[in-house]
């Protein structure tokens, strides 16, 4: 029934590399929109961040739920 390989497919996600793609992530875990665009921002402030070519949005979501 080759069922095994419909499970071995890769999907590539690119990078989070604005504030406005952070604030589009952090929309779904209830914070209000001040808090949103301020983590947004100061997430990208950073300048480690900014030359390394964004977050995983994997990593990301890992961050903000060990947060909770």
């Amino acid at each position: 029934m080759e069922v095994v390989d419909c499970f071995n497919v890769c999907l590539n996600v690119p990078c989070i590399k604005t504030p406005k793609e952070a604030a589009y992530v952090l929309q779904y875990f209830n914070n209000s929109q001040n808090e949103i665009n301020k983590i947004a921002k100061e997430l990208f402030e950073s300048e480690d961040l900014a030359s390394s070519g964004g977050i995983p949005i994997k990593n990301m979501v890992l961050s903000i739920e060990l947060a909770l």
